[in-house]
């Protein structure tokens, strides 16, 4: 079995172009830890 760990951070924002989310606007960021036991 082969496996790839993904390294970074992955960050969902709006474009500096000023669109905005393509979904509601969030009530408040919470962080999510992502880990292998």
């Amino acid at each position: 079995m082969l496996t790839s760990p993904a390294s970074g951070q992955p960050c969902t924002a709006p474009s500096s172009s000023g669109q905005d989310y393509p979904f509601p606007k969030p009530h408040r960021e919470v962080p999510i830890i992502i880990g292998e036991w």
